[in-house]
C-alpha cells in the first residue's frame, strides 16, 4: 500500500470539485484531489492509501468525496482525525478510516501495512505506529471490519468511541463537546 500525503482540513470541495457534481462518479473521480495534487487521480493505484492531518473530509456532506477514492482504488484512509459526517460516509461505503495521531510520520510514497486492529506498519522506515482500532461489524450481513455498513444501525459498534473521542478533543481544544473531532 503505498502512501499518498496531505495536510491539515482538506476539505470535500478539494476531493470532488462542485462543477462536477452532476456527473456521474467515474467522470467525478477523475478531478478527485486536483486543487492540491493534479496527478493524483491518474496515478493512485489499486490499494493505495490517503494519509491526511487533522479534520480531513471537512466541509460539505458530499457523499462522493469517499466514494470517488473508493472509485479510484483507495483500499483504506488514515488521518490525525476526521470531519464527523465524512468519517461516516467512508465506512457506509466500504472505505476504512483509521484515526492515527501521529499520521504525519507517514511520507509520500512510504510503504504501509495496515492491521485495523490497532497498528500502522511503515514497511518503508520500519515504524510501527498506534491507530485506533476499527470495530468489527455489529450487523450479521457485514463480513469484515472494511465492510459497506449501508445501514445506519451497520455503525452502532463504533458510536460509543464517537462520543468519548468527542469528549476527549473537546477537553484538549477547551471547548465544549459537539461532535467526533470537529475541528475549528
Amino acid at each position: 500500500m503505498k502512501a499518498w500525503v496531505f495536510g491539515d482540513n482538506i476539505d470535500t470541495d478539494a476531493m470532488v470539485p462542485g462543477r462536477y457534481m452532476k456527473l456521474g462518479i467515474e467522470e467525478i473521480a477523475k478531478h478527485c484531489l486536483e486543487s492540491v495534487s493534479p496527478s493524483f487521480a491518474s496515478t493512485v493505484r489499486k490499494g493505495d492509501v490517503v494519509v491526511g492531518g487533522r479534520n480531513f473530509g471537512m466541509g460539505s456532506s458530499r457523499e462522493q468525496a469517499p466514494e470517488a477514492l473508493k472509485h479510484l482504488g483507495v483500499a483504506a484512509l488514515v488521518a490525525e482525525s476526521f470531519a464527523g459526517l465524512f468519517y461516516r460516509n467512508a465506512f457506509n461505503l466500504g472505505l476504512p478510516a483509521v484515526v492515527c495521531e501521529q499520521a504525519k510520520r507517514i511520507r509520500a510514497g512510504d510503504s504501509l501495512k495496515i492491521d485495523f486492529e490497532g497498528k500502522i506498519e511503515n514497511l518503508t522506515t520500519g515504524e510501527t505506529l498506534p491507530c485506533e482500532k476499527i470495530p468489527p461489524p455489529s450487523c450479521s450481513s457485514c463480513a469484515t471490519a472494511a465492510c459497506s455498513r449501508s445501514s445506519r444501525s451497520a455503525c452502532d459498534a463504533i458510536r460509543p468511541r464517537h462520543k468519548e473521542r468527542a469528549r476527549r478533543a473537546a477537553e484538549r481544544d477547551g471547548r465544549a463537546p459537539g461532535g467526533y473531532r470537529h475541528q475549528r
